[in-house]
């Protein structure tokens, strides 16, 4: 079965030694034909942190081999050099069932085909939930104690303005918005809101006399949960 190792490091001083990366290389085409495996690439991302997948070179050349059917099987030195987190993982594994191409971990002997790698990819979508409920309450109670110290949540919120971690209010701001908010009331779209703003030559967070619809309703929502 064809099969592509996937490698990589964090910091330049082991990109500059090498070490790193030769040792996994060696490890990997050894425990490859050990498994009867032909190693057809070796992809490497060097110097590279934890980012996400999409910021790594390296593992989207893996992707898109995997979406071109040119691997069966891809081989890493442990899931933590491969993604930054369990949902990542997820998201992978399943690309990769999709294709019927096998993720084997050298480190955590895991073999997505394999029965305990099945059991594995069950296990993996509970934790991924997990994590995914985890960091929701924690965005949460982030942003209900901001709120309650009077800070802003995210981007600046239109009809405010920051004075240290404080939020006051921008009275030209809150004039935009209460013309904006009158607009609505008498059953404008925001298209037509939009157009109207340009055409007066209202500016926008950014300075310029540039209105758009989503921009519009966007700025509503924002403003209410700033509120």
């Amino acid at each position: 079965m064809k099969a592509a190792i996937y490698i990589r490091v964090s910091t330049a001083k082991q990109v500059e030694q090498g070490l790193s990366l030769q040792a996994q290389k060696q490890t990997l085409q050894r425990y490859a034909e050990g498994l009867g495996y032909e190693i057809v690439a070796c992809v490497r991302d060097a110097g590279i942190s934890g980012k996400k997948m999409s910021n790594r070179p390296g593992i989207k050349r893996i992707l898109a081999m995997v979406e071109k059917g040119k691997v069966g099987v891809v081989l890493v030195y442990s899931l933590s050099r491969f993604a930054r987190n369990t949902i990542e993982t997820l998201q992978a594994v399943k690309l990769f069932q999709k294709h019927n191409v096998a993720l084997v971990s050298y480190t955590e002997k895991i073999d997505t085909q394999s029965a305990m790698g099945s059991f594995f990819v069950t296990m993996l979508a509970g934790l991924a939930e997990l994590e995914r409920q985890v960091t929701s309450d924690r965005n949460k109670h982030t942003a209900q104690y901001k709120r309650e110290k009077g800070e802003a949540i995210g981007q600046l919120p239109w009809g405010k303005a920051k004075q240290g971690k404080k939020l006051i209010d921008a009275p030209e701001e809150i004039q935009v918005i209460s013309r904006i908010e009158a607009y609505r009331a008498d059953g404008m779209s925001y298209a037509k809101i939009a157009q109207a703003l340009t055409v007066d030559g209202v500016k926008n967070k950014l300075g310029k006399c540039s209105w758009t619809a989503p921009g519009l309703s966007q700025l509503l929502k924002r403003r209410a949960i700033n509120a």
